[in-house]
């Protein structure tokens, strides 16, 4: 069994890095990832992020790698691992320099949470975490 990591994601890339969409869309359809040197690739279940998936979670794992008119690259899609080894904050650290989204981009949630943790990318490319809402306030009815 084990204890599961959700991560929910909608960033919009930089295309001047044509082999990070190239490593993203791998990553999507189980495709083997090569020249990457970046401590996630090293991980046990890096190559699966983007693909696994466990019932604890009410929902399918899905990602999407899109192309709009003006050729901008979006990843936008939601999975869960078991994070044992930050796959996921080693993955956000990769990515993190080829997005242009800044402010909320996406959530964690660990299984035994009762709530997500927000996801904000700052314009100095720094990714944080933020938890608006404690269980305390939650069961007084003061979500925010």
């Amino acid at each position: 069994m084990g204890m599961y990591t959700a991560l929910s994601l909608g960033v919009r890339l930089d295309n001047e890095f044509p082999q990070v969409t190239e490593t993203l869309s791998n990553l999507i359809h189980g495709n083997p990832v090569t020249g990457q040197n970046h401590p996630f690739f090293a991980t046990p279940r890096g190559a699966s992020l983007l693909r696994m998936a466990s019932y604890y979670f009410d929902y399918r794992t899905h990602w999407e790698l899109e192309q709009d008119e003006n050729n901008s690259n979006y990843l936008s899609g939601v999975s869960n691992i078991k994070n044992y080894d930050n796959e996921i904050d080693k993955f956000l650290d990769w990515l993190s320099p080829h997005m242009i989204t800044t402010g909320f981009i996406g959530w964690t949630m660990y299984e035994e949470d009762d709530f997500p943790t927000i996801l904000m990318r700052h314009t100095n490319g720094e990714i944080t975490r933020h938890i608006h809402c404690s269980r305390r306030n939650a069961y007084m009815g003061e979500v925010g």
